[in-house]
């Protein structure tokens, strides 16, 4: 007679061991032999567990470099905001130029060859309808869209030359007065007004004065005046211009000799 044990259906019973017993022959006594069946497949979800297990270790392993990744594209976003914003400020701080230009325009009955998108821009910036003619001094150091990186380029070389000012930590030469204003003449002779704002006390129109000798130069002017202080203000302030001294001596003769009132003993009989 073979005895078993008697083993629960389910998948964790039938993996374990199962004893089987049977009777020898010829008498009571028996032989019992345990065997262990093979366990059952395992299931589709611990597929899914061993996947879900080496995706973490991948994260674990890389987590340095995806966080690196995503704080680049962190940076590189908020440049794009932040560039986006910059560049709706610009054009919007253009516009309000540009309006402000036609206004200025139109209050001073300037002509229509004079109202470019450029004109326009340059009437904005100065704040009237100062005019550009080629071959001034205010048409060569200022642009017609009325940038003034031309004479502030050439004030700040001819202070160098003239040694007006220090080289600063950087190695780089800052002049001892700066440009603070450019402007223009409404009397037609094209030339430019500079104004300059000196460091201290201790600079002051001896001093300026030494650099004229260059800004002629570097500016590529005739003549420029001596400079002479806007109490106002405190700066100093020096005129460019592309007239010759000697014609402008002569203009200035000219027009005292007509501003002089009349002797009434000139030709006059007793």
């Amino acid at each position: 007679m073979t005895l078993a044990v008697a083993t629960l259906n389910t998948p964790v019973a039938a993996a374990e061991p199962v004893v089987r017993c049977r009777t020898l022959a010829g008498g009571g006594d028996y032989v019992c032999v345990t065997e262990t069946p093979t366990a059952p497949a395992t299931t589709g979800s611990t597929g899914t567990s061993s996947g879900s297990n080496g995706l973490g270790d991948w994260f674990s392993e890389h987590a340095g470099t995806v966080m690196f990744v995503i704080a680049v594209a962190a940076v590189i976003a908020i440049a794009a905001m932040v560039k986006s914003g910059t560049s709706k400020d610009k054009a919007a701080e253009a516009a309000a130029v540009h309006a402000r230009g036609r206004q200025i325009a139109l209050d001073a009955s300037v002509e229509p060859a004079a109202q470019s998108p450029e004109d326009l821009k340059r009437f904005g910036a100065f704040g009237w309808a100062v005019p550009w003619i080629p071959g001034t001094a205010f048409g060569n150091l200022v642009t017609r869209d009325g940038s003034t990186d031309r004479v502030n380029a050439a004030w700040a070389q001819a202070a160098e030359i003239a040694r007006l000012g220090h080289v600063d930590v950087q190695g780089s030469f800052a002049p001892a007065a700066t440009v603070v204003n450019v402007n223009g003449y409404a009397d037609g002779t094209g030339d430019l007004e500079l104004s300059v704002n000196t460091a201290d006390y201790t600079v002051g129109e001896a001093q300026l004065n030494r650099v004229l000798a260059h800004l002629v130069r570097t500016a590529r002017v005739e003549t420029a005046t001596g400079f002479t202080r806007d109490a106002v203000r405190d700066w100093h302030v020096t005129r460019l211009s592309m007239i010759p001294a000697a014609v402008q001596q002569y203009a200035a003769a000219s027009e005292q000799e007509q501003t002089v009132a009349p002797d009434p003993t000139v030709n006059w009989e007793w």
